[in-house]
């Protein structure tokens, strides 16, 4: 009876001291996120970041990436040191589309401001090497369409998606992403330049899609027709 009683003593303890450390931690976690953040600094300049990575620069881009995407919500004042630091991990690994991922897809959500600022980070990347990186692009010319209802920037973004990647690269969803984007803005005539560009290239031999393009130009001279 008396080592049941001891036992369970023991036992009464061990919770006590499990809980009162799971306060004192929980403690400490809100005093530090309640502490006053530090705003990022500006990373060195490039030439020191390259001899401080001892040859491993591959290893330190991916490290330092983490980083970023682990730093909590930055203020925009805070974005030119950022994209700084984007720039300067995208040179340490240039094949990496790591960097464009975090910038298109992941930091700065919710807020319009930081995320047209990465964007155009994502777009400047992508024309040192349109036919690794048009991906990135192409996505975040699909959320500057429909996440940031800013049709301008989003046919921007495909122009130069279009423009700049060979042909062959693209998928038809990509081709045409421009021509969509145009038929949304009410600019028909240009939407059936580009149409017509898809069907005469020579590039599209898919029969089902030849017929989808040539069903789009008809409804595009029609209401083109219409509107005039």
């Amino acid at each position: 009876m008396l080592v049941r009683q001891s036992n369970r003593v023991t036992v009464s303890w061990i919770f006590f001291g499990l809980a009162l450390g799971m306060q004192l931690l929980l403690g400490s976690y809100r005093e530090i996120r309640e502490q006053k953040r530090a705003p990022i600094s500006y990373p060195p300049v490039q030439w020191i970041l390259e001899h401080a990575s001892l040859g491993e620069q591959q290893t330190v881009a991916r490290l330092l990436a983490i980083w970023i995407q682990s730093l909590p919500e930055l203020t925009n004042q805070e974005m030119p040191a950022l994209l700084a630091w984007l720039e300067g991990i995208a040179e340490l690994n240039p094949d990496s589309s790591y960097p464009l991922f975090l910038a298109g897809r992941v930091l700065g959500f919710g807020n319009t401001t930081q995320q047209k600022q990465l964007y155009g980070f994502v777009e400047r990347r992508f024309r040192q090497n349109p036919e690794k990186f048009w991906s990135e692009l192409a996505y975040v010319a699909v959320n500057a369409r429909h996440g940031l209802n800013d049709m301008v920037l989003a046919q921007k973004y495909a122009h130069a998606l279009v423009r700049n990647t060979p042909p062959n690269v693209l998928p038809p969803w990509a081709r045409q992403l421009e021509a969509l984007l145009l038929t949304d803005m009410g600019h028909l005539q240009q939407a059936q330049m580009l149409v017509g560009a898809m069907i005469n290239d020579g590039l599209v031999t898919d029969p089902a899609e030849i017929k989808y393009l040539n069903e789009w130009l008809i409804w595009l001279q029609e209401n083109d027709n219409n509107n005039q």
